[in-house]
């Protein structure tokens, strides 16, 4: 009569149960392992009785995120955005941590506890396409990241005049240039 069953779970970890039937382990790490089981009864051990092998893989992702559709601006507008995000069951008590690249060599770092980061940047310079990277990480050190393009177009010069509307001949005109828009 059986009177145990001594499980090597192949990761360096065994068990002991005193009955057939489901047994579980948790492995923690991803790898193939050699499962193997010993009978123990009254004649002794039974080494290698039964054995079987798993694979174990990484758990699938669960943080997501989509940044949303490439963007087009003329340069000195600003760019505001949403960008919602899901992580599965996490409830987010640790809240996320983010970073957003703007492309331009502006980088964003903060934390969220909300499932959504806020976007808002000013482009000064126009005709150009600047890369827009949101990165994501969670308590667990899962990461997840998505990009969009901006592209930024030129816009020409305008500069405010100011100046009486009548001179005398002969006097001085004063013209003042004010407001300069590039």
């Amino acid at each position: 009569t059986v009177t145990s069953y001594v499980i090597d779970w192949g990761d360096g970890s065994t068990s002991t149960v005193g009955s057939a039937g489901d047994v579980n382990h948790v492995y923690a790490t991803q790898g193939a392992f050699a499962i193997s089981v010993a009978l123990v009864d009254e004649d002794g051990t039974h080494a290698d009785a039964g054995s079987t092998s798993v694979s174990v893989t990484a758990p699938t992702a669960t943080l997501s995120v989509e940044a949303g559709a490439d963007a087009s601006l003329l340069e000195g507008e600003t760019l505001v955005r949403s960008v919602a995000f899901s992580d599965g069951s996490d409830d987010g008590a640790a809240g996320w941590n983010y970073e957003i690249d703007y492309g331009d060599g502006t980088i964003i770092t903060g934390d969220t506890f909300t499932r959504s980061v806020e976007l808002n940047h000013t482009y000064l310079d126009g005709d150009t396409e600047h890369l827009v990277t949101v990165a994501l990480t969670d308590e667990d050190g899962e990461t997840a990241s998505d990009s969009f393009t901006v592209n930024v177009t030129n816009v020409a010069p305008t500069l405010d005049l100011i100046g009486a509307d009548t001179v005398d001949e002969g006097s001085p005109y004063t013209l003042i240039l004010a407001d300069l828009v590039d």
